[in-house]
C-alpha cells in the first residue's frame, strides 16, 4: 500500500452477485469452496446474489473477486457420468438417531465418533470386500504410519493446495523449562479446552495423514526401476473438517481402504479402467442410488482452484456419490483418481528407462459408505444388502 493510501474497507457481511443463475451443483461447489477458504458463519441466497457472513472482517473487493472467480469456474464443471443407477432402498429418515440409540455410533468430540455393534461390523465387511479385490489383483499389502513427514507434504504441495485440511503434530518444546511450563499450565486443576501451540510447542515436523495412499508413493521416492504393480492399504485419515453435530457424513478422523497402481502409463491406464469398473460393481452390489462422475470437490480458493477445471476436463478424478434422501444431497463415499505422472515427477519415482512412473488409486471410506447404506436402506441390519460369503471371508 502506498504511503498515505487508505486501507481497504473490511466487513463481515457481503452480498455478491454471481452474474446469473448457477445450477444446483454449481451452487454446492461455490458454497463448499468458500467454506474451505473462509471462516463462514452463514451462507444463503437471494435470487442470484450470495449472502455471506464471515467470522472475521475481510476486505470487500478480494472476497468479491474470489466469489466471481469461483462462480465462473463452477459453470465449467459439467460432470462426466460413468455410472448412474437408482437403488431399491426407500428409507427416507436420518438413521443417526437410531444408530446412536442402539449404541452403534457414539460422539467422542466434534468430528469424531466411536463405532460398535452392527454398524461397526458393516464397515469391516466393506473393508473385506475391497481387500478381496486387492488380493485378486495380487496387490502388495502395506501398512503406513498415520503421520506424514513434512517433507512429504512439501514435495506433493499438499500444504499449499489443501491448507484447510491440514492437521499438524508437534512436541512440547524440548527443554526442562518448556516442559515444566507446559505441565503447570495444563494440570487437571486448570480450566482449558484448547492449547496455545505457539506458546508451548516446538516446530512441527509431522502432519496427520490426509490420505492413505501417499505413503505408498513416498516409500518409492528417488528410485529407478519401479515395476508395474498393485498395492493396497487401509488406515485412518485426518482432515480439519467436521459436521456440526458430529454426523457421519463429515468426520475429522475416518477410515479408508485404497488400492494403488504404480508403473508404466499403459499399465496404470488399464488399472484405472479396472478401478472404475470395480467401483460400479460395488455400488450396484450395495443397491444404492448412486453415481460415478467427475469430481467437483473444491480446492482451497487460491490458484489451486484451477486444478478443478483441469481435473474435470482431463477426467482425472471420479467420485462415488450416493444420494442421502433426508437431505436431498449426494455424499461422496469414495473416489477413483488418475494421477498421471504427478507422484513420479514430484517424488522421483522412475521406471527402468528413467521416465517418471504413473499412478492411480481407488479409495472407499468405511464410515461414509456404511452411513449411505443406512440412509437408503434404513438402520435395521435386516434391511441392508448382503455381501456374498466369499466376499465376507477375512
Amino acid at each position: 500500500m502506498s504511503a498515505g493510501a487508505a486501507p481497504a474497507a473490511a466487513t463481515r457481511e457481503f452480498r455478491i452477485s454471481v452474474g446469473g443463475p448457477l445450477p444446483p451443483a454449481g451452487r454446492e461447489y461455490l458454497e463448499a469452496a468458500l467454506g474451505r477458504s473462509y471462516a463462514v458463519r452463514r451462507l444463503g441466497w437471494s435470487g442470484d446474489d450470495l449472502d455471506l457472513q464471515l467470522a472475521e472482517p475481510a476486505a470487500i473487493e478480494p472476497v468479491r473477486a474470489q466469489v466471481e472467480r469461483l462462480a465462473s469456474l463452477a459453470r465449467t464443471l459439467a460432470p462426466d457420468v460413468r455410472y448412474l443407477r437408482r437403488g431399491a432402498g426407500r428409507h427416507g429418515a436420518d438413521p443417526t438417531p437410531a444408530l446412536r440409540a442402539r449404541g452403534d455410533v457414539a460422539p467422542v468430540a466434534p468430528g469424531m465418533v466411536a463405532l460398535a455393534g452392527p454398524f461397526l461390523a458393516l464397515t469391516e465387511r466393506i473393508d473385506r470386500y475391497w481387500r478381496r479385490l486387492a488380493r485378486e489383483r495380487a496387490a502388495r499389502e502395506e501398512e503406513y504410519p498415520a503421520l506424514w513427514p513434512v517433507d512429504l507434504c512439501r514435495r506433493i504441495d499438499y500444504l499449499r493446495e489443501f491448507p484447510q485440511q491440514v492437521l499438524l503434530a508437534a512436541p512440547v518444546r524440548p527443554s526442562f523449562a518448556g516442559r515444566d511450563a507446559f505441565a503447570r499450565d495444563h494440570a487437571r486443576s486448570r480450566q482449558f479446552s484448547a492449547i496455545d501451540a505457539g506458546a508451548h510447542l516446538a516446530a512441527s515436523t509431522f502432519g496427520l495423514q490426509g490420505a492413505v495412499c501417499d505413503c505408498c508413493y513416498w516409500l518409492r521416492r528417488d528410485t529407478t526401476g519401479q515395476p508395474d504393480r498393485w498395492y493396497t492399504t487401509a488406515g485412518r485419515v485426518f482432515r480439519n473438517e467436521a459436521a456440526p453435530d458430529s454426523g457421519l457424513d463429515r468426520l475429522t478422523s475416518f477410515r479408508v481402504r485404497d488400492l494403488m497402481a504404480v508403473g508404466s502409463e499403459e499399465f496404470v491406464r488399464e488399472a484405472h479402467a479396472q478401478m472404475l469398473a470395480d467401483a460400479a460393481r460395488f455400488l450396484a452390489r450395495l443397491d444404492l442410488t448412486a453415481a460415478i462422475e467427475t469430481a467437483g470437490d473444491p480446492f482451497f480458493a487460491n490458484d489451486s482452484v484451477l486444478k478443478n477445471a483441469f481435473q474435470a476436463s482431463a477426467q482425472l478424478k471420479y467420485e462415488l456419490k450416493a444420494t442421502v434422501p433426508h437431505t436431498g444431497r449426494d455424499l461422496a463415499i469414495g473416489s477413483v483418481n488418475l494421477h498421471q505422472d504427478f507422484f513420479g515427477r514430484s517424488l522421483g519415482i522412475r521406471l527402468a528407462d528413467g521416465s517418471p512412473a504413473w499412478s492411480a488409486c481407488v479409495g472407499v471410506g468405511f464410515e461414509r459408505t456404511a452411513y449411505a447404506i443406512c440412509c437408503q436402506h434404513g438402520p435395521d441390519p435386516a434391511g441392508w444388502p448382503g455381501l456374498d460369503a466369499a466376499e465376507d471371508t477375512p
